[in-house]
């Protein structure tokens, strides 16, 4: 380990398994995958992973991708999956997202009409009235090693983009390497927007890139590349950023969740300080 942004995020989790006696094994994902969440995943969540194209779940004496002490996912999980069902206005009040909502579904399939694999969006959210939101998650991944590519076939459907100008020319910009982004994986969150707009049309949803400060020089430069990424389009997408520490920074003191927001404020947010 080198001492970067990614390697302090392995070094904290890692610290905290210790201090809760909680086995890993060598690739730091938990012997037991209820030991790196908050609370059992409730039945349907679970069959959305067990649905979903990431192995996350893995098999008997396996552990999956969701039980890496350092993944988005099971960030998401624990920031989510305990207000499924449950009065959520806490929660979307810290988002940002006022008036209330519910928690959809994980693994959110929606397809762009290409040939392949549907991108898979962390959560999918419902906002007031109904109001779609898709979150990306991201943890140590924008500390790591991005690649910003797309297949061709992505530029041969002029209706693929269609109200979405901006968003074209930006990808494009980022194919033939004229823009670059060192943290962002912008031509994820831009099939995301395509996805998302096959469903829903251009203006009928929200995406929102929900992720993880570092402080520190790729922690600005991340920052940064979300606010370009932002601007660029102009507002022809709505995007929202939101950082996991500023959201449970937002929490209001009482919010009849004490054991959840301790234990993500522990896990997530002193662990780092």
């Amino acid at each position: 380990m080198n001492g970067g942004a990614r390697d302090r995020i392995i070094v904290a989790q890692k610290a905290w398994a210790e201090r809760n006696g909680i086995e890993f094994t060598e690739r730091f994902r938990t012997v037991n995958l209820e030991d790196n969440l908050f609370q059992p995943l409730n039945t349907a969540t679970r069959a959305e992973f067990e649905a979903g194209a990431g192995d996350e779940l893995g098999e008997p004496g396996q552990p999956g991708k969701l039980a890496s002490l350092y993944s988005s996912s099971a960030l998401a999980t624990n920031m989510f999956d305990f207000w499924r069902g449950r009065y959520a206005t806490a929660l979307f009040e810290a988002l940002g997202l006022g008036g209330g909502g519910r928690v959809v579904r994980f693994e959110a399939k929606h397809p762009t009409g290409l040939p392949g694999t549907p991108p898979h969006l962390d959560v999918e959210l419902a906002g007031r009235e109904g109001a779609p939101v898709g979150v990306e998650s991201k943890f140590a991944e924008p500390y790591g090693r991005i690649h910003n590519q797309f297949r061709p076939v992505y530029f041969e459907r002029e209706s693929l983009w269609e109200g979405m100008p901006r968003l074209r020319r930006l990808a494009e910009r980022i194919d033939d390497g004229s823009v670059e982004f060192e943290h962002l994986h912008a031509a994820q969150l831009i099939k995301h927007t395509l996805g998302l707009a096959h469903s829903y049309g251009p203006d009928g949803f929200t995406l929102m890139y929900l992720w993880y400060f570092v402080d520190g020089p790729e922690g600005e430069r991340h920052q940064s590349e979300v606010e370009e990424f932002g601007a660029v389009l102009g507002g022809e997408v709505r995007l929202m950023s939101r950082t996991y520490q500023g959201v449970l920074g937002r929490f209001a003191p009482d919010i009849g969740a004490d054991a959840w927001y301790t234990y993500m404020a522990e896990r997530y947010v002193a662990s780092m300080a």
